[in-house]
């Protein structure tokens, strides 16, 4: 018997293609089975934990203070003012009922801060599904997101009373990529530089809220988003933070753009027929900048308007002024010593009853470490800058500038002549012009006088003309650069100067009646360029019409010699060793205010100064140049003058035209057919003691 004759018969041969099935249904298997424990592991259902304090949430919804307070606690560490409670409540009501607000409150009032935790509010609670952060750049409102971003991912007692929004944040741990899931379906959640859309979670108020920003500026026509559904929807609030510059405050033209963006694209984000509810937190610059304009219920009367100032303070005079005058100079000594404001706080608690009396702080607990209460803090910023304190800690810069109150671009443009542009007026017996030098532009500006000083301006513009009613210097498209290709600076002002004065100085100015007069005299700054402007003047034709001028910022001394041709305020030395021309020198303080006290006289009145009859826009960049320069103070002479100091606004440059008028005001006093009329003028210097008295001539200074 074999061997193997009970052994069963062998197997077949495995089947490869049955083998391979059996690894593509393991390997399917195995990879089932760790989906299912990465979905398990993604899945932030089972450990959604449940609201900490409900009755503390429940408060929060309906108190925007509360949950300021209670969940922003490391932000707003100091009390609240008065200011800050009645703003908070003007918020939380423009959110649940409606309307467009604006805030102005002062620098470092905690504006972005509140403006941070009003936004959350918002969206957490539901009352907005689409919720838009502007601030005056894109940088601004990028940083304003990241501060929400970051508080919706650290604060614990958000994720706490919040967890439906804030513990799917949290489950990233900083990874936007991960993907999680709520009982078994995907957490839809974004996080851009420009935009959050928080977690879909089922029943939260705030699935799917939107958060986005942007600058003013910027990108914001048309903001919308897609939902998954493929449903577009838009903003149904929006914020704005600070929406202008400290360099946009102070240009006209970016007011302007500010101004119709958000009258236009930010209230009509809503879309059309929606309405939009808008808050916007400020601080005024200065004088008809953005925020004083929305402030202005005359002329934004969809707008709401509240100014909050830092301090409520009495009039400065007196003994008492006196007292802070003495406190501002123990200030500095105090500062030179590097004491830590030991001496200056010793002399402020001595005389602090009287220092005090009648001020009011609106936030007592805004004050440094080494300053001892509000009033004292705020009277530092006083005297650091006044102008700075009334725009930005005050929210009024008018009351920095009393004096000018009369004056404005806007009264300016409006004064207007009955006349044509280029028309002569029928009492006019004079005509002059003056020229303002720059680098690439020639400003200009032709007065026609009258015999009692009354004034009309009948031309003004720039050389290469910009063929627009609004520009800057800093912006011109047409320059001397591109107009005289090929020459140097010298060369292409002298031959800017060439071909202005041939088209002004050789034409000739008719009156109503067919009349025609020339320019009798034209001044050309010298003050940039002077070797050009002197050369100019001594070569071209028109040098019988000519005259150098430069302006000083000192009163100028009588000089008794009679080779010296001297009026009010300006003095025409004989001509120099080695020129060729005579040349002015003029006190610019002085005919400073005379140009500007001529433009507060009423219309029609002698002594006032006209503009050509237009629409009154064309005007507006004349009227900006003139309300550019300020009166700053005043400053007594070694005479015992009292004179009083202008200068241009902070962050301005253009006041081209009021330097063009300013000469054109010198240059008519200085041909002696006409004498000044307004006392303020004629008194403007006195004569010195133990002088003969004589009467004057007509272009000699009144002492």
């Amino acid at each position: 018997m074999s061997f193997f004759a009970g052994k069963d018969a062998e197997p077949p041969a495995p089947d490869p293609k049955n083998k391979q099935e059996r690894y593509e249904a393991k390997k399917a298997r195995e990879g089932q089975r760790q989906r299912e424990q990465s979905a398990q592991a993604r899945d932030i259902a089972p450990d959604m934990p449940e609201v900490a304090e409900p009755a503390r949430r429940e408060r929060a919804a309906h108190d925007l203070q509360f949950f300021c307070e209670t969940y922003g606690a490391k932000t707003f560490c100091l009390g609240w003012s008065p200011d800050h409670r009645e703003v908070i409540k003007t918020m939380q009501s423009t959110i649940t009922d409606g309307g467009c607000y604006c805030l102005a409150m002062p620098r470092g009032s905690g504006k972005t801060s509140l403006a941070l935790w009003v936004c959350l509010w918002a969206i957490l609670h539901g009352y907005e599904h689409f919720f838009v952060l502007i601030g005056a750049t894109a940088e601004a409102a990028k940083e304003m997101l990241a501060g929400i971003k970051d508080e919706l991912e650290t604060n614990e007692l958000l994720l706490a009373d919040y967890p439906e929004t804030c513990y799917p944040i949290a489950r990233l741990e900083g990874v936007p990529q991960r993907r999680l899931l709520f009982a078994g379906k995907p957490v839809r959640m974004l996080f851009t530089k420009t935009r959050i859309v928080l977690p879909n979670i089922p029943g939260s108020k705030a699935a799917g809220a939107i958060i986005g920003v942007a600058g003013l500026t910027g990108r914001i026509r048309g903001l919308q988003h897609r939902l998954p559904d493929g449903k577009k929807i838009r903003p149904g609030f929006v914020l704005l933070d600070d929406p202008q510059t400290d360099k946009s405050a102070v240009m006209p033209a970016q007011n302007d753009k500010r101004e119709r963006l958000i009258s236009g694209a930010v209230l009509g984000l809503a879309g059309p027929g929606q309405k939009i509810s808008a808050v916007m937190c400020c601080t005024v610059i200065a004088p008809k900048d953005l925020s004083d304009r929305f402030l202005d219920h005359k002329l934004h009367p969809e707008w709401h308007g509240k100014r909050c100032a830092m301090l409520a303070m009495p009039k400065l005079e007196g003994e008492q002024w006196q007292r802070w005058l003495e406190y501002a100079d123990v200030m500095v000594q105090s500062h030179h010593l590097n004491d830590g404001g030991q001496l200056r706080n010793a002399f402020y608690e001595k005389h602090r009853a009287e220092l005090e009396e009648g001020f009011t702080a609106a936030w007592e607990e805004r004050f440094e470490e080494d300053e001892i209460s509000a009033i004292q803090s705020a009277m530092h910023l006083f005297f650091k800058d006044r102008y700075v304190f009334f725009a930005e800690y005050q929210n009024d810069p008018a009351a920095a500038q009393e004096d000018d109150a009369a004056l404005s671009a806007h009264a300016i443009k409006e004064r207007l002549s009955g006349y044509a542009r280029g028309v002569v007026p029928p009492e006019t017996v004079l005509l002059t012009m003056g020229t303002d030098v720059q680098g690439e532009l020639l400003f200009y500006v032709i007065v026609a006088w009258a015999a009692n000083f009354s004034g009309a301006v009948i031309d003004y513009g720039s050389f290469p003309d910009q063929e627009r009613a609004y520009y800057s210097l800093a912006d011109a498209r047409r320059t001397l650069s591109r107009k005289f290709r090929g020459t140097d600076r010298p060369g292409r002002i002298y031959q800017g100067l060439s071909q202005l004065m041939s088209e002004k100085l050789a034409k000739e100015w008719k009156k109503p009646d067919g009349e025609t007069l020339r320019i009798e005299r034209a001044f050309v700054d010298m003050g940039f360029e002077t070797d050009t402007v002197r050369k100019f003047c001594a070569e071209s034709p028109f040098k019988s019409q000519l005259m150098p001028a430069k302006g000083s910022g000192k009163p100028l001394r009588y000089i008794n010699d009679v080779r010296h041709q001297q009026g009010n305020g300006w003095c025409i030395p004989p001509v120099a060793k080695g020129r060729k021309v005579r040349e002015c020198t003029f006190d610019s303080n002085l005919w400073i205010k005379f140009h500007r006290d001529r433009l507060t006289v009423p219309v029609g009145t002698r002594g006032a100064l006209t503009l050509w009859t237009a629409r009154p826009s064309p005007h507006q960049m004349f009227g900006d140049h003139i309300d550019a320069e300020i009166k700053t103070g005043t400053f007594t002479t070694t005479t015992g003058e009292i004179h009083d100091r202008f200068d241009l606004r902070p962050g301005l440059s253009d006041n081209h035209f009021a330097d063009c008028l300013k000469m054109a005001c010198v240059a008519a006093s200085t041909t002696g057919k006409i004498k000044l009329s307004l006392a303020s003028e004629e008194a403007a210097s006195t004569k010195p003691k133990g002088r003969k008295k004589r009467e004057p001539k007509a272009y000699e200074m009144t002492w």
